[in-house]
Formats: structure tokens, C-alpha cells, sequence
């Protein structure tokens, strides 16, 4: 749980305002200045963020809140990208710079409400009507306060994930290593496979299944980044002996082919 809530950040100044739209492949590193916060909603397309060691997919739809001195690699991946970008200060009563959701980077769905917000701070800034930086910074309030919502929602799922623990433990240490079924999760957690699954979903918003093709998903990309290793022998590497389904499953997932995503995402290949 964040340790401030929306009432006690004063927003400062509105700094920018940016609609960015990307019809092309794009690679860009970009470090935060110090005391700027940015909130981002994705409109369209899909693109990969590097942020403090890990790497995040952001979609069509999605909240991202990036604090101040952040450095951030992003690559496009489905295009066009359509991007709404927020760029203020603030300040709290006991701090010169808000420490706002404990400075930690965020990536959420956007709700109607966050989408409604996100379009009025747009429409408020390109006809800049008299008083509209309130209009923005109301906006901005309410959708801070929307994911802080959303944060105590989902702690009341708190208790579900502690029943399922040592299932999600066991995924994250084997979804490379087997193929694991619902049947062995359930066991783990000393319920039946129904309930387990229902639990599942509770916790993370995806079914078991979804839940470790994601993880081998985002496994699948890192390969491809970083290393030289054949797409066949990255999708055995993850547990598909049919190449075909890896590659139409990854297509499904990120929109363009492993050829495709390595040729426009390679770092290093040794």
C-alpha cells in the first residue's frame, strides 16, 4: 500500500502535455528529470520499457505512471503507437518533491474513468480556455485517485493470494522446466482444481493457463533480445514442440512474428 494519499500531493505545475503518435519503428532512452512526474495511457499500438532492471510490455489501454529521475528504453513493437503523455510537478506539505506511489513505476489497465480523464487533460490543453490548467490538474487528481482505488481493490485480493502462494512460487520456478497442469497447482494449495482456478483469476485477472503463456511470453522476448538462440530452439526452450504454434502464439500476443520483433528489438547478439 502507498504510504500518501491523493489529498496530501499539490500539484504544481502542469509542464506538458503530449499526443504522440509513431507510424514507424522507434527505439528512444529517455531519463526523467529530476521532480517530474509523467502519467502516459497508451491509445494504440504496443511497445517495450526497460525500468530498473526489468522489462514491462505496454498495450492498447494501459496506465503507466513514471517518478522523476527514472531512465527509460522503450521500443515500439506494434505500430502506429498513439500515446497521451502528462509531464507536472508536485509538491507535499513535508516534502519539497511528492513521493507519489512510493516513487515506483506503474503499469495498469486504464478503467473509463482514468480514459475519460486522460482525453479531457488532451482537449484541455490544445484549446487552453481560460483557467485550464485547474481543469487538468482536476483530471490528474482523479486519476491518481482511480489507481490508488484500484491498488485497496486489489489488496482486499491479499488473502486470495496467500492461499495460492506457493502455487504462483512454484510457476515462476517451473514454467521453463515442465508443463505444469492445474491439477498439480491445486494440490499445492490443498484445494480443488475449480476453486483453485477461481482464486487464480480473483488475484491476478487471467486463468492459470494465460497466466504462464504470459511468462513464457515475456521469456520468449528476452531471448530474442539478448541472444543469438534459434527461434525453434527458443520456443523448445519454453516448452512448445511445434514451432508453428509458438511463433502464430507469439504473433497473437505482440501483434508481429519472433523474426519480425528480433529483427526490430536486438541489443546484442554475440
Amino acid at each position: 500500500m502507498y504510504d500518501i494519499s491523493v489529498s496530501d500531493i499539490c500539484i504544481k505545475n502542469i509542464v506538458s502535455v503530449c499526443h504522440d503518435i509513431r507510424m514507424h519503428d522507434w527505439t528512444h532512452v529517455n531519463s526523467k528529470e529530476k521532480n517530474i512526474h509523467t502519467i502516459d495511457m497508451v491509445l494504440k499500438g504496443s511497445y517495450s520499457l526497460e525500468c530498473h532492471d526489468k522489462t514491462f510490455i505496454a498495450r492498447e489501454n494501459d496506465f503507466l505512471y513514471v517518478p522523476p529521475n527514472t531512465t527509460l528504453k522503450t521500443r515500439s513493437i506494434t505500430l502506429p503507437t498513439d500515446i497521451i503523455m502528462v509531464y507536472f510537478t508536485a509538491e507535499t506539505e513535508n516534502d519539497s518533491d511528492a513521493n507519489i506511489f512510493n516513487n515506483e513505476f506503474i503499469l495498469s489497465n486504464c478503467n473509463d474513468s482514468i480514459k475519460n480523464s486522460f482525453k479531457n487533460i488532451k482537449h484541455s490543453f490544445l484549446l487552453k480556455q481560460p483557467g485550464y490548467p485547474l481543469d487538468i490538474k482536476k483530471d490528474i487528481y482523479k486519476i491518481l485517485s482511480e489507481v490508488v482505488s484500484k491498488t485497496y481493490t486489489n489488496n482486499l485480493g491479499n488473502y486470495n493470494y496467500y492461499i495460492i502462494k506457493n502455487a504462483d512460487k512454484y510457476i515462476k520456478e517451473n514454467y521453463l522446466k515442465e508443463v505444469i497442469s492445474i491439477e498439480h497447482l491445486a494440490n499445492l494449495c490443498n484445494i480443488t482444481p475449480s476453486y483453485f482456478t477461481r482464486i487464480f483469476k480473483s488475484v491476478f485477472g487471467m486463468s492459470p493457463k494465460k497466466y504462464i503463456s504470459d511468462l513464457k511470453m515475456q521469456a520468449a522476448c528476452e531471448y530474442l533480445t539478448y541472444t543469438s538462440t534459434s527461434v525453434m530452439d527458443i520456443s523448445k526452450t519454453l516448452g512448445y514442440e511445434d514451432l508453428t504454434y509458438f511463433s502464430s502464439s507469439f504473433k497473437k500476443h505482440f501483434g508481429v512474428s519472433p523474426v519480425e520483433y528480433r529483427r526490430k528489438h536486438t541489443i546484442l547478439i554475440k
